[in-house]
C-alpha cells in the first residue's frame, strides 16, 4: 500500500513507455510510442513532468483520453 503513495519516478515512466509496442496505433497527438522511445533523451523530461503534474492532482487534459474508432467494412467475395 505504501508504494501507491510514493511519487512516480522517471525510471517508472520510461519503463512503462518502453513496454509499449512502438509502432501500434498513434495517440491523439498523432505520434506512436516508438517516437517517444527513439527520442526519449529529448522528450523524456517533458513526458515525465506531465505525468508528475497529473499524478499530483492536476487534471488530465480530455484530449489525452480520447479514442478514435474507425469501422472497416468487410467485403464478401462470392
Amino acid at each position: 500500500m505504501e508504494d501507491l503513495c510514493k511519487p512516480v519516478e522517471l525510471a517508472e515512466v520510461k519503463e512503462a513507455l518502453f513496454d509499449m509496442k512502438p509502432w501500434k496505433a498513434p495517440g491523439v497527438d498523432g505520434l506512436q510510442a516508438g517516437f517517444y522511445q527513439k527520442k526519449w533523451e529529448t522528450v523524456g523530461p517533458s513526458v515525465y513532468e506531465e505525468v508528475l503534474r497529473v499524478f499530483s492532482g492536476g487534471k488530465l487534459d480530455a484530449r489525452m483520453n480520447a479514442t478514435l474508432i474507425s469501422l472497416i467494412p468487410k467485403m464478401l467475395l462470392s
